[in-house]
């Protein structure tokens, strides 16, 4: 058994933060691209909705890579697989600085999709085979909370440098210097792991997995709750702060503002989540979770004022955190037998979560508003939350 081993490396705590800065980088795109779609809009004399496939771009090749990751990670060394996509990132946001067709721009967001699948899956991959079972959660719970708090950074300094060089030096400066640290530390502190020493290194194994998990039909409900769940979670990521400058005629400093505000319930949310989960049981958490963010998105997107839709997002990220936090440890747990397998295939939905959003806005917001992308947003949640209440099962509680 994997968790007999006496022989795991250790890693200080340092190298479990370049870990979790690796995971947390890749909401930086996304934060810039939600501060910044207006901008980019009118740079190339398209719709905000246009603006917005950029998102789509990365995250479908992120979908597709985040499922080839579970093969490509059994043939190659973890800690350089991680380094090369984090590089990848700053080779995109270098380019941004010098693209002048928006075709383009779409090409470089769908390279970053490649980082985002790496930087997604291997920090926890690499969690599991460094660090013994009891210390595993305390390293996730970082995680989630840098996640967050990429948030409270990203923001001011995407208001602070657009306004003063442009979005194209935005997406340099926000994503570069904190890249390359990140780049040394792992660099630094993150050991090899010779592939041998690697529990189920056979990619039969991986395959086995995917048929598994195609017919446990619990599996794929966590699956597709996740999906449509941060579908409705990421119309706030993606369109949120071009919706109140829109809808409200707020500046993009009180945007950047706001965004400083919002990690904050999200954080709360998934520190709160473990204790939730051991009370009422994870499916009943995940679905009621689901329920209130997806119901506080509809009322949110048609408030009749700014600071109401603020206030009901701030109900939606504690709950957003909560759904998260909660659906990822049911959906890891269906298969204990194929982890990898599903934290793949996890990694996938999770991605393709962002895409729902961006394709639906997009369609929407051409001509409709955003109070009808809200509700439709919300019932997207609304059917999530009916995946994880009546198809799935949590194999913690005992029958």
């Amino acid at each position: 058994m994997a968790e007999d081993r006496k022989s795991y490396v250790e890693v200080d705590r340092v190298g479990v933060l370049s870990l979790a800065l690796s995971r947390g980088v890749t909401n930086l795109p996304i934060v810039v691209l939600g501060m910044l779609l207006i901008e980019i809009a009118s740079s190339f004399n398209i719709s905000v909705g246009l603006a917005g496939q950029l998102t789509t771009a990365f995250s479908i090749i992120a979908i597709i890579f985040s499922l080839l990751m579970g093969i490509i990670s059994m043939k190659y060394d973890h800690k350089n697989l991680l380094i090369c996509g984090l590089i990848l990132y700053v080779v995109t946001a270098t380019a941004c600085l010098y693209v002048k067709e928006y075709w383009i721009l779409l090409l470089v967001f769908a390279v970053s999709g490649i980082a985002t699948s790496i930087a997604i899956s291997m920090p926890n991959t690499l969690i599991g085979e460094l660090l013994p079972i009891h210390k595993r959660t305390g390293a996730i719970g970082l995680t989630l909370a840098v996640v967050a708090v990429m948030f409270l950074i990203g923001a001011p300094v995407t208001d602070l440098v657009a306004s003063n060089l442009g979005w194209r030096s935005a997406i340099f400066w926000v994503i570069t210097p904190l890249t390359i640290v990140t780049v040394i530390l792992v660099y630094i502190k993150i050991p090899k792991i010779p592939m041998n020493m690697v529990e189920g290194f056979s990619s039969s194994n991986y395959l086995d997995g995917i048929i598994e998990i195609a017919r446990n039909r619990s599996a794929l409900a966590c699956l597709f709750g996740t999906i449509l769940g941060l579908a409705t979670f990421n119309l706030w990521l993606v369109y949120g702060g071009s919706f109140w400058r829109q809808v409200y005629g707020v500046s993009i400093g009180f945007v950047s503002r706001v965004m400083i505000i919002l990690p904050l319930p999200y954080i709360l949310g998934c520190l709160m989540a473990d204790n939730l989960s051991k009370r009422s049981g994870k499916r009943q958490i995940t679905a009621l979770s689901t329920t209130l963010m997806a119901v506080f998105t509809i009322i949110a997107s048609n408030a009749p004022s700014i600071w109401l839709s603020v206030a009901l997002c701030l109900i939606c990220n504690f709950a957003a955190g909560i759904m998260f936090t909660v659906s990822t440890s049911l959906t890891l747990e269906q298969l204990p037998r194929y982890m990898g397998s599903m934290m793949s295939v996890h990694s996938a939905a999770v991605n393709m979560g962002a895409t729902v959003a961006s394709i639906i806005g997009g369609i929407i917001l051409i001509s409709f508003r955003y109070s009808i992308y809200g509700v439709v947003m919300g019932i997207v949640g609304l059917v999530g939350a009916l995946c994880f209440f009546i198809y799935t099962l949590d194999p913690s509680v005992k029958l």
